[in-house]
């Protein structure tokens, strides 16, 4: 029960507490919700985590080529995701939770309008901290960006497969990063630098909508199975095997 609520109703809180005097204010669910997010808030300044270093670097600017994002927080920004994948979604769980509280929870979405199917995914936060919004405020103006000086210093192997397990697809002959959040100028620079530092043959392609993404050549398909493979993320070894080819009818 809120003020905001009661509002509606032409109903101060007091007015309610005297006319409800046993009833609850906050439902058990909210509570228990309030609960864990002041734990989590409490837990952050004090959190004998490790420092950021080299590899949170390069895990959060390949999240944030990809499907993550930094929510910006009353004070500070916090990351988050969802998704349907639970192996990945949890191995970057874990990861995050080395630096920071996190919080991992599977959620049931709404009824599809049409089919009423109701669909099963998880969500990954963590807490908010000063890093973060350090790091939102290069990555968002005010929609999400390239921070190219951050991507430019941390885009490594580890990053790239981050990056390519978002939102990156192995087709027949070749591979695709579907860089469809950003602009053709900042999609054209990072094919620029992914053919620089990985050697990649690269190609700026169009969906339908017009929108930029970056094809992976057949040629250079080898270099990036090889990255794939060396790091074997959990739930991600189908990015690098080769679609099964349908057999004639």
């Amino acid at each position: 029960m809120t003020p905001t609520h009661l509002k509606r109703h032409a109903m101060s809180m007091a007015e309610y507490i005297a006319a409800h005097p046993d009833a609850e204010l906050v439902s058990t669910k909210m509570a228990m919700a309030r609960g864990e997010g002041g734990r989590c808030r409490a837990l952050a300044p004090k959190y004998d985590g490790r420092a950021p270093d080299a590899r949170l670097f390069s895990f959060l600017t390949g999240a944030l080529l990809g499907d993550g994002c930094l929510d910006p927080g009353k004070k500070q920004a916090r990351y988050a995701e969802g998704g349907k994948n639970e192996p990945y979604l949890r191995w970057k769980r874990d990861l995050l939770a080395l630096y920071f509280p996190t919080r991992f929870k599977e959620r049931i979405s709404a009824p599809h309008t049409r089919s009423g199917k109701k669909y099963r995914g998880w969500w990954l936060r963590t807490v908010s901290h000063p890093l973060l919004t350090e790091w939102r405020n290069k990555w968002y103006q005010p929609k999400k960006i390239v921070a190219r000086d951050l991507v430019k210093a941390h885009l490594d192997e580890f990053a790239l497969a981050v990056w390519f397990c978002d939102d990156g697809n192995r087709g027949k002959s070749g591979s695709h990063f579907y860089t469809h959040a950003f602009t053709s100028a900042e999609v054209v620079w990072l094919a620029r630098l992914l053919r620089s530092r990985f050697g990649f043959e690269t190609k700026i392609r169009k969906n339908k909508k017009g929108q930029s993404f970056i094809y992976i050549a057949a040629a250079s398909q080898p270099k990036l199975d090889a990255i794939m493979k060396r790091l074997d993320i959990p739930g991600m070894a189908y990015k690098s095997a080769r679609p099964a080819r349908r057999e004639a009818a």
